[in-house]
């Protein structure tokens, strides 16, 4: 498999059956990622989707990080990490998984995952479970770098520059500063 052609990339963006997932799709041609984090995998498909959109319009070979319980997860939709390693091979994608839950792994991984175009937030990841992960955030991203934060409410995604994570973690490390 290699990048999206062309038809597949508007076939993609019209007719998938997740209007979030088509506001990604439409977002990847203008941001242009060369580095891309996914935290929690929705599915192998949605994946391999957005890897082959974002290929198409990268203008350097594709980096992917993925941030997932995978198996641990417990549920029958969980992707294994090995199909996940699998498809990625496949694409043609330098890739580095790493297992757990966000709240775990981002504290140990921040400073390896530097200079991310897009980090997308799975809707299987609450927003309670990052509260103590945003200060990490800002170090992972660049001027330029988008967040994609599922909004449970509206069903769909919003997105974030640097400037808004920055303030979440400032909010964060001033609460932490209050509790102690």
């Amino acid at each position: 498999m290699a990048a999206a052609t062309f038809l597949q990339y508007w076939y993609w963006r019209l007719r998938s059956p997740s209007a979030a997932a088509k506001q990604l799709y439409r977002m990847l041609p203008r941001l242009r990622p060369t580095r891309m984090v996914e935290i929690g995998l929705q599915s192998t498909q949605h994946t391999s989707r957005l890897i082959r959109i974002a290929q198409r319009f990268s203008p350097g070979p594709l980096q992917y990080a993925g941030i997932d319980p995978f198996e641990s997860r417990g549920t029958p939709d969980a992707v294994p990490l090995k199909a996940a390693h699998q498809l990625l091979s496949q694409l043609g994608v330098k890739a580095q998984f790493f297992p757990g839950s966000p709240a775990s792994v981002l504290p140990a991984i921040a400073n390896r995952l530097l200079n991310n175009d897009l980090i997308v937030l799975a809707p299987s990841i609450p927003l309670e479970e990052l509260a103590g992960t945003w200060m990490y955030w800002p170090r992972m991203l660049h001027a330029k770098s988008i967040v994609a934060v599922w909004d449970a409410l509206g069903g769909s995604y919003t997105f974030q520059t640097l400037r808004e994570v920055q303030q979440r973690a400032d909010a964060q490390a001033a609460s932490q500063r209050r509790a102690a």
